[in-house]
């Protein structure tokens, strides 16, 4: 997202079974990675990120179906197209999801374009 502070919070859970998240991040807690959570399991665990936006950029939520796994370090990137204008005027279509789900088993990168109407995501 090209500007600092588009992200409001982001919820990360260990159990997606459950509505209520493991932990809620409100700001970047890692100088590298930004938002981050760290548990400890002797498996394989989802961990299933919710990232909120800034209301005020009129997004839905995306939801990264991620699994942990015991594996070297593996890094991907989502990439956000944001519309243009970023909020249409009024009358015009306006995005109407509450939510992306992308599912991140396995890692792999990502483009979302949000849109209005249904969003688009390609991997």
């Amino acid at each position: 997202v090209p500007e600092k502070g588009s992200v409001s919070k982001v919820d990360f859970n260990i159990n997606p079974g459950y509505s209520k998240p493991t932990a809620t991040v409100k700001e970047a807690n890692n100088k590298s990675l930004g938002y981050a959570f760290e548990y400890a399991m002797a498996r394989a665990y989802p961990c299933h990120m919710t990232v909120h936006f800034k209301s005020e950029l009129g997004l839905p939520k995306l939801v990264i179906e991620h699994y942990v796994r015991d594996e070297p370090k593996t890094s991907r990137r989502i990439l956000l197209q944001l519309p243009h204008p970023r909020l249409p005027p009024a009358g015009a279509p306006r995005i109407t999801e509450k939510e992306v789900a992308f599912d991140a088993d396995p890692p792999e990168n990502a483009w979302l374009a949000f849109q209005a109407g249904k969003s688009v995501l390609t991997t």
